[in-house]
């Protein structure tokens, strides 16, 4: 007939209690198919409560994958391409699908007289983080699908609370009911309006971190390389007009060293910099940076034969007479 879901994020964003209340109205009595729940994140604290009186979890691990003769027989379609004892994997077509814990299904029967009934179901889950990216962005998911499958499907409300210290939360759930957006945000729906509703938040950075991220590790190792090769062009031309019968630049050699040296590894640690600016928050999956010491063997030939052209360029020709 309808269904009630509220969404309470801690403090921190990183785990959130979900309240959902279903009313359902049975044209017969007795038990139906069982009744399988998929808690994203799960963590703890699932409980089940029919008309005021709690309700018997069962535990998936000890009838999968033994789906022929459980209880869970209706299911076992959904069920394909077991990762392990702790793994599962749900099909969602032919091609597409995702892997998840065993933990994070619960299913129950219920007895069911005919008429209205009330459900109610609490749980905590932790909230799934993605360091894809150089902040952390946090999101609490919740799958809405599975009601397609359902009878009929009537109201449709959902709330989440926005925790004391002010955050930015996005939603696929588009625009809310007008109200007190600061405190608790409401959508109210008559049919399902996304599969799986999906709550994000990420955290907000200081200025010199987001000025970082804008330049990037490339542009700001540009810059380190156009300053060393600066200060080393200027030590070579130094060296040549002070030393301009020598054929041999030691300074062009050390340099066409160091320079690509230095660039490769400010290069690699400019992620530790940023990451360390953004603080916490910081994601800090960048893969295997060290990997940018393959271009050394290759960078270091051509700028060194560039530097050596250089020096070339003020050493005094063959036969001409050196003044000091």
């Amino acid at each position: 007939l309808k269904e009630n879901i509220r969404i309470v994020p801690d403090a921190r964003f990183e785990t959130a209690r979900f309240y959902v209340e279903y009313h359902l109205n049975a044209r017969q009595s007795g038990k139906q198919i069982p009744l399988l729940f998929y808690a994203p994140e799960y963590k703890d604290g699932f409980t089940v409560v029919l008309d005021g009186k709690p309700v018997n979890l069962q535990n998936v691990s000890d009838v999968y994958p033994n789906l022929e003769t459980s209880q869970l027989s209706d299911f076992r379609k959904l069920f394909e391409m077991p990762q392990g004892n702790d793994m599962l994997y749900l099909a969602e077509s032919p091609s597409t699908g995702f892997s998840f814990e065993v933990t994070e299904l619960k299913f129950f029967e219920i007895d069911l007289p005919e008429g209205e009934h009330t459900v109610h179901i609490e749980y905590t889950a932790n909230a799934w983080v993605d360091r894809g990216g150089w902040v952390k962005e946090y999101s609490f998911r919740y799958a809405l699908s599975p009601a397609k499958y359902w009878k009929s499907f009537g109201a449709l409300t959902v709330s989440f609370e926005i925790p004391p210290a002010p955050v930015a939360v996005t939603s696929n759930l588009g625009a809310p009911l007008p109200g007190n957006l600061a405190s608790t945000i409401t959508w109210e729906f008559d049919s399902l309006p996304v599969d799986v509703m999906i709550f994000e938040y990420k955290p907000e950075i200081s200025s010199l971190a987001k000025a970082m991220i804008a330049i990037s590790p490339e542009y700001m190792a540009v810059v380190l390389f156009v300053l060393l090769t600066t200060l080393h062009v200027w030590l070579v031309y130094r060296f040549r007009k002070r030393q301009n019968d020598r054929r041999f630049s030691w300074v062009v050699l050390v340099g066409s060293l160091l320079v690509p040296f230095f660039t490769l590894i400010f290069y690699m640690y400019t992620y530790d910099l940023i990451d360390a600016a953004i603080g916490s928050s910081a994601g800090r999956r960048h893969g295997y940076t060290f990997l940018v010491f393959g271009l050394y063997p290759f960078i270091t030939p051509v700028y060194w034969l560039a530097m050596w052209w250089f020096d070339r360029y003020f050493m005094p020709e063959k036969g001409t007479e050196v003044t000091r």
